[in-house]
């Protein structure tokens, strides 16, 4: 039989106890070739929803806080499109970051039937609390080896693993997950269940300017947007 990690489980009976069976109606299109295309105008809940995100300061961010451009990304860690992003999209997000001209900011949201998804943001969760750089290479790794863990049964010790070959202290990552693990994947699970049932049915989602962007497209537009004058 299966074993599922115990954030997994209670992730879960937190997410059906507050999102309920809607959840689960919800087609994720994560993990879809095709999902990384899909684009839309925000709506004003998703709008209003990103606001509350941003006050609560639930995202990471990274780069100046007055950058003319605003890149806010919803990712799921065991979700290829999500990797694929990454891999495609990081080192242009990162010179436009380090030049002050964008600020990225990203959001976890693990998505119904990703088994792992979860442990691997509550883990991360841990991993951020070593700095910023850390964090970084971390995520690097969760998506560069995202086909070593996504299939285990338990995952936990991989993606220990994976946060000390970036320089992350496990003992302090074990004793974060002990002290915190619980209560972060719980408030993590309430909070992808409202999103879900709010639009954001989907990740990568990529949002700049009030409009989503599909993740093969965001170099060229940042190129584009990056050209016109600020307001």
């Amino acid at each position: 039989m299966k074993r599922f990690d115990p954030y997994f489980v209670v992730g879960l009976a937190a997410t059906l106890v507050i999102g309920g069976a809607a959840m689960w109606k919800v087609k994720s299109q994560s993990g879809s070739p095709a999902a990384g295309r899909v684009v839309r105008p925000v709506t004003d809940i998703v709008a209003a929803e990103i606001a509350r995100l941003d006050s609560l300061h639930r995202g990471v961010s990274f780069g100046a806080a007055d950058a003319p451009i605003h890149v806010i990304e919803f990712i799921d860690f065991e979700c290829a499109p999500c990797a694929q992003s990454h891999a495609a999209n990081w080192h242009v997000l990162a010179r436009y970051v380090a030049d002050s001209v964008v600020r990225y900011t990203s959001y976890d949201l693990p998505m119904p039937g990703h088994v792992h998804a979860l442990d691997a943001a509550v883990v991360a969760s841990c991993v951020a609390e070593q700095g910023r750089a850390v964090l970084l290479g971390y995520r690097s790794a969760l998506f560069r080896d995202q086909q070593r863990w996504v299939d285990l049964s338990v995952a936990r010790p991989m993606l220990v693993e994976l946060a000390a070959s970036v320089g992350a202290d496990t003992a302090t990552v074990n004793s974060c997950m002990s002290m915190h693990g619980l209560a972060r994947a719980r408030t993590l699970s309430v909070e992808t269940a409202r999103l879900l049932r709010n639009g954001f049915d989907y990740t990568p989602m990529i949002v700049l300017d009030g409009r989503t962007v599909s993740w093969p497209d965001l170099p060229s537009t940042l190129e584009s947007r990056a050209r016109r004058p600020t307001p």
